[in-house]
């Protein structure tokens, strides 16, 4: 029966990770599913130490729990540590601490055996039934909300879609602007095409057909056991409008199951205008214009040789009505994780970008040194920014020159992982010999797309670099000014964003990692508002919630408790007022404090115009103070 228990515990030990993460079990990637492996066999060795230490007649001590623990779970450990960005510090705090009670009780419990298989039961059920309840528990999470966001010049109002693209196996995806509408790929290839209904407003999303030609099914059969595959991917889509034709672009995976190599490839589709628009493509068909060089092996037979895939690049741009420039990320052939140094070798496209001629389809090596190209943008002929992630920093802004060589991986502003230095470079901290990036983020912030603003909705931002991040969640306005960046605005957004775009109406459309569209627009409703707040922040901020001045904190305050704010010194008569900040009481005290809440610190003589209350608190109601919804609420 002990060991029946201590198996039922193992598996919910291993189970019990879907508690820390925002997945299902049957969503786990394959580096996760090894991690939860990991975990099972290893509390059953250190189970398995105890009762054979118990049953030899030499009762288990405080040394023998430990080295039973420590050799038990020290390859889950140190898994976890390799695989880091996938397994959070509280995860693997949580499933040692876990699996430490359970080895306790069986230690500390031998001599009541009765105790010790009736508390085993409840836990290992525990283990089992938490994972399990949690992923079926309701959660009621919108398909569309409106929320804000301040930054320095304008206020943004940000419609957030999360269910108007099919759920993609694989990361990465694109989004590209088409008339007045847009064009979005997710991972595995699947396209829709993004349009407004004249009456609400609203995006909506019809599937286009055929998919993008990745057969990412055919490696993920080959190769999902034993490797995460969700980075064999579909990375950028490009829309070219041809008056009544159009070309759609796609960069992508394709697996060579022949010669048991991949490359990546860029695949293009001719249809009419009009039928595009009508989410109809016709009988057209994907034709295959570039592959790169050589096709990266991996062995199918023995222990799989790492891919590299999420250094895919993959971004694209048009050059010239018939030129096409890709870039192509290393696939980690860098000389550290893999011998090859394909981004300073001319033979291979890799760590490149490549110029295609669209009129017959050949290519020519434009610039070279890249490691991880996430952004192109071309801005004109010589004008044209490249976003590149570094190692462990150095994530790089470039402005490319056909010729050029950016140095990867010679030399780099980042380091390897846990080092101060990257191997091979002579000069640590340098770009010495190479093209200099235009800038460089020490530490990185996973960089990701990028554009040059031109449209007409936000004004003040003409001509700006936008770039979207993927590790830091946040987007990035850059004022460039005699060739230098002058001014560096972050506006975080608490999500992965993966690729951005400017419509016709010179709204933003941003595409993140989980799938949602954030349609960001300038928020309007809120201007009145916020100028009547300006007579407010002689004393109060909207904050993080902690910011105290003169008066408290004013962030979420409808609908916040009367006089919450921890630190703040309120007066008594605040104190002793009770209930909540509704829109009603806001209004009441705003027209004049005194009268509202006697004795109160507040001296401000009130708003007497009602409509500019309103509009005060309207503004003080939206959520424009840099704190976005969490991705997933639950209700």
């Amino acid at each position: 029966m002990l060991i029946l228990l201590q198996i039922l515990c193992a598996l919910g030990l291993a189970l019990g990770v879907v508690l820390f993460l925002p997945v299902s079990l049957r969503s786990l990637s394959g580096e996760l599913r090894n991690f939860t492996l990991l975990l099972g066999a290893g509390y059953l060795l250190c189970a398995g130490l105890l009762i054979w230490r118990e049953r030899s007649r030499r009762p288990p001590g405080f040394e023998t729990l430990v080295s039973s623990f420590a050799l038990g779970f020290l390859p889950a450990t140190l898994y976890a540590l390799h695989i880091h960005d996938s397994v959070p510090n509280k995860l693997l705090f949580a499933e040692l601490l876990w699996g430490g009670v359970l080895a306790t009780v069986t230690v500390a419990l031998r001599r009541q055996p009765a105790l010790r298989l009736g508390l085993l039961a409840i836990l290992g059920v525990l283990g089992l039934v938490l994972p399990i309840a949690r992923h079926t528990e309701p959660h009621v999470v919108p398909a569309v909300r409106v929320w804000r966001l301040d930054t320095a010049l304008y206020g943004l109002e940000v419609t957030e879609y999360r269910k108007l693209i099919s759920p993609s196996p694989a990361t990465g995806g694109a989004v590209a602007a088409f008339r007045d509408d847009f064009v979005v790929v997710n991972g595995v290839g699947d396209l829709f095409l993004l349009s407004r209904d004249p009456a609400t407003h609203e995006l909506k999303s019809q599937q286009l057909k055929p998919s993008v030609p990745i057969n990412w099914h055919d490696f993920e059969h080959t190769f999902g056991q034993v490797e995460d595959v969700t980075y064999f991917r579909t990375a950028d889509v490009l829309v070219q409008e041809l008056g009544a034709k159009v070309r759609l672009f796609a960069s992508h995976h394709y697996w060579k199951a022949e010669q048991k190599c991949f490359v990546v490839r860029v695949s293009m589709l001719e249809t009419d205008s009009d039928r595009l628009a009508q989410a109809d493509t016709g009988a057209a068909t994907w034709k295959t214009i570039f592959e790169s060089t050589p096709c990266i092996a991996l062995d199918t037979a023995g222990p799989l040789m790492h891919f590299g895939g999420i250094q895919i690049g993959g971004r694209m741009g048009l050059l010239s009505p018939t030129e096409l420039l890709l870039a192509v990320g290393d696939h980690e052939h860098d000389g550290v994780n893999n011998p090859d140094r394909l981004p300073q070798d001319d033979v291979s496209s890799y760590g490149k970008t490549i110029l295609i001629n669209l009129t017959d389809f050949s290519h020519q090596q434009f610039s070279k040194g890249h490691r991880n190209p996430q952004g192109l943008f071309v801005d004109g002929p010589e004008a044209i920014w490249e976003t590149e992630h570094g190692p462990q920093g150095g994530d790089e802004l470039n402005f490319i020159k056909r010729g050029a060589n950016y140095g990867w991986p010679s030399v780099s502003y980042g380091t390897e992982y846990g080092a101060h230095f990257w191997p091979g470079d002579p000069t640590p901290g340098s770009h010495e010999g190479y093209s200099e990036p235009f800038y460089s983020w020490v530490p990185s912030i996973g960089v990701s797309s990028l554009l040059v603003l031109h449209g007409p909705e936000f004004k003040l931002w003409a001509g700006d670099v936008l770039i979207v991040s993927l590790r830091d969640g946040a987007l990035y306005r850059a004022r460039v000014r005699d060739q230098r960046i002058v001014m560096m605005e972050r506006m975080p957004f608490g999500r992965r964003l993966r690729d951005i775009a400017e419509g016709s109406h010179g709204h933003l459309l941003m595409w993140t990692d989980r799938g949602a569209i954030l349609d960001v627009e300038v928020d309007s409703g809120v201007g009145g508002g916020e100028t009547v707040f300006k007579a407010c922040n002689g004393c109060h901020v909207i904050g993080d919630g902690e910011s105290n001045g003169i008066g408290p904190d004013l962030r979420k305050v409808v609908g916040r408790k009367v006089a919450n704010m921890a630190g703040f010194r309120y007066s008594p008569a605040m104190q002793n007022l009770g209930g909540k900040w509704t829109r009603e009481r806001l209004d009441q005290f705003l027209t004049d404090p005194q009268a509202y809440v006697p004795g109160t610190k507040m001296r401000f003589p009130g708003i007497a115009d009602a409509a500019q209350r309103h509009d005060l608190i309207e503004f003080l109601a939206s959520g424009a103070n840099n704190k976005p919804p969490p991705e997933d609420p639950v209700d």
